[in-house]
């Protein structure tokens, strides 16, 4: 097995964990706006594991996987954020729902989907994700939750949305554009998703029961 692989691989591992601690902390969030999140994690992990399946054990492309995930991402993600955005401001997620559907079509007709990755379908979902994760924060630092921080569940999930997304926006564009090498790629894609799942698992942790 290759260098870049074990870095890869070992993305299934801080992705298996944070599924145990969201199972160990349930009873913590099971009625809060997170609740959803165990599924979440444990879907991840199952599909993810199912790419590197194929891609190590068959001949067959397993980018349709990913484009996949990025579908879900974006459907997951802005749905929770609806749910814990006080101001709900339906037109907003409306547009930026239609706004995704578009960009998605052209993807679709521009990129494929079995036999390419589907960056401007990554790129719309990351950058939605991103601007709900600043609109949250903008309504944290105005709330008196801003005072605990660090037992707050949706402010270490949004951190790492953030850095997740933020990160992989120009390591994907480098990996379609330019020349990158494998082991770069798999280096950086590697610790931004240690870094994110180390956010998501400390929110377990520390947060308070709801």
């Amino acid at each position: 097995m290759k260098y870049p692989q074990y870095f890869l691989l070992s993305i299934h591992v801080v992705e298996l964990i944070t599924v145990i601690v969201a199972i160990l902390f349930w009873n913590k969030y099971k009625y809060s706006t997170e609740h959803n999140f165990i599924y979440f994690f444990l879907i991840v992990f199952l599909v993810d594991t199912l790419g590197t399946v194929i891609a190590y054990n068959t001949t067959y492309s397993n980018l349709f996987i990913y484009n996949s995930l990025f579908i879900f991402y974006f459907v997951f993600f802005i749905n929770w954020y609806r749910k814990i955005l006080e101001r709900k401001k339906d037109l907003f997620f409306i547009i930026l729902a239609l706004g995704y559907f578009i960009f998605l079509m052209i993807s679709f007709y521009k990129e494929g989907f079995t036999n390419s990755l589907q960056t401007i379908n990554f790129f719309s979902a990351s950058i939605a994700i991103i601007i709900c994760s600043f609109f949250y924060y903008f309504q944290l630092l105005n709330s008196e939750k801003v005072l605990s921080l660090k037992t707050n569940l949706p402010f270490w999930i949004t951190m790492g949305n953030i850095i997740y997304f933020v990160g992989m926006l120009p390591l994907v564009f480098l990996l379609k554009y330019l020349n990158i090498t494998e082991l770069s790629y798999s280096i950086i894609v590697t610790l931004l998703n240690w870094v994110t799942y180390t956010c998501y698992i400390l929110g377990f942790k520390w947060m308070k029961s709801k």
